[in-house]
This record gives C-alpha cells, sequence and structure tokens, in this order.
C-alpha cells in the first residue's frame, strides 16, 4: 500500500517547525465535515416542514378559539367534536436541529 504525501501545518505563519499530516488523515477530516453539514441540512429541511405544518395548525386553532369558542359560554364549556378535532391536531412545537460547530483546531 502506498504512502499517502505528507503535509506541514503550521501554528502560526511565523512559525519554523510544522506537524506533517497525511495528506489522507486532512482528506477524511473534510469528508467528515462534509457528511456533517449534509446531516444538519437534512434536519435542517425536515424541521422546515415540521415548522410550516405546526404554525398552519396553530393558526387555525387560535382562530375557532378567538372567532367562535371565546364567543360561545356553552361551546367553551363542552366543545363540539370539531372543535377538538382542530384543537388537538396542533402537533408539538418542533426544536430547531444542532448546528454543526465550527473547526477550531485540535483539542491537547
Amino acid at each position: 500500500m502506498a504512502k499517502s504525501p505528507a503535509v506541514t501545518l503550521f501554528q502560526y505563519s511565523s512559525d519554523a517547525v510544522g506537524v506533517a499530516v497525511p495528506s489522507n488523515v486532512i482528506a477524511q477530516f473534510f469528508k467528515n465535515k462534509k457528511d456533517e453539514y449534509t446531516a444538519f441540512n437534512t434536519a435542517k429541511a425536515t424541521y422546515e416542514t415540521l415548522r410550516v405544518d405546526y404554525n398552519s395548525k396553530l393558526t387555525l386553532a387560535e382562530k375557532l378559539q378567538k372567532d367562535t369558542i371565546d364567543k360561545d359560554m356553552f361551546r367553551k364549556m363542552t366543545p363540539t367534536a370539531e372543535d377538538l378535532k382542530v384543537l388537538n391536531a396542533v402537533p408539538p412545537r418542533p426544536n430547531y436541529p444542532t448546528v454543526p460547530a465550527a473547526y477550531n483546531g485540535p483539542k491537547d
């Protein structure tokens, strides 16, 4: 198996001594970061879909509550099956996915 060429990395531009790192390690790091961001973008797209669904159902429930149920005392005490269907259709609020951390260098 052929040895990967090494890349010399310097912490500061004035450093005279660097650390030799095999190029396949650097390539693997970038591949892992790319995979991490791809997973985040997928989770974010799912979140956006759930957020739009949540907001639309919440708006319908709030509109029903404000325009109909709050104005009728008897309906407020015993909502109809249709009212309950709209009120119970609001899903739990989705959480924003965790943003991948930026690379800050090796941890000692």
